[in-house]
């Protein structure tokens, strides 16, 4: 739980920061959500990302796996974390889309190792999986209308 607070925490100041100063100026894509989405929204697939790998954790049935399974994931919270300072403090639109892919592959790949393990581990992922995937739209959309 405290890794995905403090991904999440990590990158806050400098998400709303570059939200208010560049963000806000862009052309948005269709379907862009308010801002007031995005807090609620991350503090819940945190949060659900964390039972989820605590969840893989406790299973000491499996030692071998649980540590593919917690890496991939370790994996997925490396590329969120990256992802932030790429687009709100670099402003690099077409490398943030590029590490929202990577994150979604990574996901996909954590998603599948939970499901050998615990399905329910892997349903708490799945909302990760299809917000980083409409982000991914929402990315590319940007990059097109921004260039």
């Amino acid at each position: 739980m405290l890794l995905c607070l403090t991904v999440g925490l990590s990158g806050s100041g400098l998400a709303a920061t570059g939200m208010r100063d560049w963000f806000l100026r862009l052309t948005p894509p269709r379907f862009t959500p308010s801002v007031l989405v995005y807090l609620p929204v991350w503090s819940m697939i945190y949060t659900w990302a964390a039972f989820a790998a605590w969840d893989i954790w406790r299973n000491l049935d499996a030692a071998s796996l649980n540590h593919r399974a917690l890496t991939a994931w370790g994996w997925a919270m490396g590329l969120k974390a990256l992802w932030t300072p790429v687009l709100f403090g670099l402003h690099w639109l077409l490398p943030a889309l590029d590490v929202g892919l990577a994150l979604l592959v990574t996901l996909g790949f954590t998603i599948a190792r939970f499901w050998r393990l615990n399905r329910g581990a892997a349903a708490l992922m799945l909302p990760f999986f299809f917000w980083v995937g409409f982000e991914c739209y929402l990315g590319a959309g940007f990059w097109w209308l921004n260039k």
